[in-house]
């Protein structure tokens, strides 16, 4: 973009000021209107389309109807009574028999329907309610949490006796409604800490409110625009969360830069309306091309293809479109409005003004020139041992455990954990599909599920089996083989196991398919349970049927044969909450390293065209990965090693989720170029004056080193308010963007940085003539 066209624009904002305005505060008015309603759209589930994991979901709808569809747990406790006491089952059928009324509800099953022991704990204190909803997706079970819980309420349960709704949708459902209260709880936090820190660095009030104000219009817009494409597209339960660390870091920023250049371009003489339009061309450009690194970075996130993650990708871009909007019309149209006035009250006594404390930036930066060696080897040192606990780093995807403890759900899990077993949440899934022409019922089919079933009873990961070859335990596999030998299998034998064992059975009645559930010891999101997965997949399987192709649906209800010529044909398929995990790690892990070489590709375009030069954007872009593995390691040594062992409220899981590490790169990456942007612009203005490399680099820091530490000290602010919020996302997303912007803004450019520049030296602005002919040149000015 030419250098005139943003004078040109900062000069039609000015003169339809009004206009302007009035635009923005109908924006404005529309999001605060839809704002409030974006909790109704905001979905869970972390499935993936075409993965072995969504393939099972898929072919259990679409085969075995609502039979092993979503279900939820209703866990019903009494410290003082037992489930055998009278007054104990009327409660619990009173709940049944109200949940039975309901349309989003198939049936529930409980231990007095069924007398099975594995809804009943062991000293007879809890039992559990399970029931089968009759809806289609993740969503639908979320949504109808409320009615069921509201059911639960009307149903008179006495004070003695607890019961709490947890499963999936449950979950999903508190994630959102949690999400939702720490957003807001640390949007109460992060505000008046952001306004004392611009206090601090104007010394104006009106000049530190602009800022918030701008941050807050554009999380505000933003959420109001989520909600309409909630309507249309998954946006996952945290997308809010995101909006408003997000857009509260770059709006503040982005709106600082811009007003602490106004004033200077005041105190040069020009009017408010010259000095608004003159800013555009200067900080208005670096916020430009600042917003569209961060823009680029957090797109990477697509290349990924998982829904859930690209709605998290477009709530970021969305709301730093917003905000650089906002800054390049909203902000200039005001600051012309205001003018000299942005300076009320006169700087405040006590604090320390910007002109005393650049020479303490110019003299930090040449004290770091004089030993550039000393400086490089240190701080590389510091942040390689940051990073080292990377080495050892475990992946999870943060479900249940990412609850605060009080949540409803998170209640449930807990007492199905310590009374019965935690896999009961979502057990393993397995499919199995007996080759063309044959049936399950075979002799061979019922052998090799058998081995499969016994196999799998024999981990100490599994507290239970259930299939074909699992309705008696007193039967051999002898046994089963003669019960299932009739014409047309269990279908059309006259035994009495036929009603029980059809249920694993496909629709079809061709009796090509059945399912195993695997019940696992611990929950689906532990790393046992994700081993377990893994293992079936690639030896249990193989083990029992040779080796079965992978496999994928031809249609509802059939799996293309894949298998290596000689295997036995039978295709097996291994879904559940725990294999959607793995499969999510895989994906996830598998194109990271495609994400890290995309952003870094085309980041170093971007600013090899910007600063006209090869080496500057090579070492940004070395920079930055120092951070965001610095960052990395952190979350390590909290989340998984546990060394601040609950240290305000943070929890620690045993492991990083996979998903906060894609968008943590992602994200950094984008946000940390807003200060290599606003730095190297100063020091490259500086040296085309004709200073020295070294006097450059001091002379830039010294006019950017307090209004970027000050930047930094907001989106520390920001991001660490959400870090001490109460679920375990928010934590790991706010301290890992948190601890990544403070070393960037510390060690990394107060140190490093000016010692880098002094050992290239000149060699900074090498820039072949031959690239240059092909590039674009900006003219840009910090």
């Amino acid at each position: 973009m030419p250098d005139d066209r943003l004078k040109r624009l900062g000069r039609w904002v000015v003169r339809h000021r009004l206009g302007v305005v009035i635009f923005w505060v109908l924006l404005l008015a529309a999001g605060a209107y839809f704002s409030p309603k974006v909790d109704d759209v905001l979905q869970g589930g972390t499935r993936l389309p075409g993965s072995q994991a969504e393939t099972v979901n898929r072919i259990l709808q679409d085969n075995f109807g609502n039979r092993f569809g979503f279900e939820l747990l209703l866990v019903f406790y009494s410290p003082t009574r037992q489930a055998e006491d009278p007054a104990f089952r009327e409660a619990v059928e009173n709940v049944q028999l109200g949940l039975r009324d309901s349309l989003k509800i198939n049936s529930i099953m409980t231990y007095y329907d069924t007398n099975s022991t594995d809804l009943i704990s062991k000293d007879g204190h809890s039992t559990l309610g399970v029931v089968e909803l009759d809806v289609k997706d993740t969503f639908g079970a979320q949504t109808a949490i409320p009615e069921i819980r509201r059911i639960v309420a009307r149903a008179g349960v006495p004070s003695w006796l607890k019961v709490y709704v947890t499963g999936e949708g449950a979950v999903y459902h508190d994630l959102a409604q949690v999400s939702s209260r720490d957003a807001l709880q640390a949007e109460e936090h992060a505000f008046p800490i952001v306004l004392l820190i611009l206090i601090s660095t104007f010394g104006a009030l009106l000049a530190s409110g602009i800022p918030v104000i701008l941050g807050a219009v554009a999380m505000v817009i933003t959420l109001g625009a989520v909600y309409f494409l909630g309507q249309h597209v998954q946006m996952f339960i945290v997308a809010k969360n995101a909006v408003s660390m997000i857009g509260l870091g770059v709006g503040i920023d982005y709106s600082q830069f811009m007003v602490s250049r106004f004033r200077e371009e005041l105190r040069r003489g020009l009017s408010p309306k010259e000095a608004a339009a003159a800013i555009m061309s200067t900080s208005g450009r670096t916020v430009l091309f600042s917003g569209f690194t961060v823009i680029v970075g957090v797109a990477a996130v697509f290349v990924a293809e998982i829904t859930f993650l690209n709605s998290m990708a477009i709530s970021a871009i969305l709301v730093v479109v917003t905000a650089v909007a906002a800054a390049l019309t909203l902000l200039p149209a005001l600051l012309s409005w205001f003018g000299p006035a942005v300076n009320w009250p006169s700087k405040l006594s006590g604090l320390i003004s910007r002109s005393k404390t650049g020479r303490m930036w110019h003299r930090l930066a040449m004290g770091v020139m004089r030993q550039p060696a000393a400086f490089f080897l240190g701080t590389l040192v510091l942040l390689l041992a940051l990073a080292w606990p990377m080495l050892h780093l475990k992946t999870y995807t943060p479900t249940v455990v990412g609850l605060p403890r009080g949540a409803e759900s998170r209640l449930g899990f807990e007492r199905l954990q310590s009374d019965f077993v935690a896999g009961k949440m979502s057990p393993i899934n397995i499919i199995v599909q007996a080759p063309p022409g044959k049936s399950i019922w075979s002799a061979d089919a019922v052998a090799r599920i058998y081995k499969l079933s016994r196999l799998l009873a024999a981990d100490r990961r599994v507290s239970k089996v259930e299939g074909i070859v699992d309705v008696d335990p007193n039967l051999t596999l002898g046994d089963y083989q003669k019960l299932y030998s009739g014409e047309g299998g269990v279908a059309a034998s006259d035994n009495i196991f036929a009603q029980m064992v059809s249920s694993y059975a496909d629709n079809s009645g061709q009796g090509r398919m059945t399912v195993l559930r695997v019940t696992t010891v611990d929950e689906p999101s532990s790393l046992t349970a994700r081993a377990l997965v893994k293992e079936i997949r690639s030896r249990l399987v193989t083990v029992a049927f040779g080796s079965p192709g992978p496999g994928s649906p031809d249609s509802p209800g059939s799996l293309r044969a894949s298998g290596p010529p000689g295997s036995p044909g039978y295709q097996v398929l291994v879904g559940g909450g725990a294999a959607a995990e793995v499969d999510l790690d895989q994906v996830l892990l598998g194109k990271l390293p495609l994400i890290i070489g995309l952003v870094a590709l085309i980041t170093f375009v971007i600013l090899m065209v910007l600063f006209q030069s090869v080496l500057i954007p090579l070492k940004s872009i070395f920079m930055n990965l120092l951070s965001v593995l610095a960052s990395f390691g952190l979350l390590v040594l909290i989340f998984q090693d546990n060394v601040l062992r609950g240290f305000m409220g943070l929890q620690a899981p045993g492991g990083i989720s996979s998903i906060i590490m894609v968008l943590l790169f992602c994200v950094l990456f984008g946000l940390s170029m807003d200060y290599e942007i606003f730095l190297t612009l100063r020091i490259k203005e500086e040296h085309d004056h004709g200073k020295s490399n070294e006097e450059s680099v001091a002379w830039g820091l010294e006019h950017t080193g307090g209004l970027v530490t000050s930047a930094a000290l907001i989106m520390v602010a920001v991001f660490g308010s959400f870090a001490l919020t109460s679920m375990l996302f928010t934590q790991e997303f706010g301290l890992g963007l948190a601890a990544a912007v403070l070393l960037d803004a510390s060690i990394i450019r107060v140190m490093l940085m000016p010692a880098t520049m002094r050992l290239l030296g000149e060699w900074n602005w090498w820039f072949p003539r031959r690239l240059g002919r092909f590039l674009p040149r900006i003219d840009l000015k910090g």
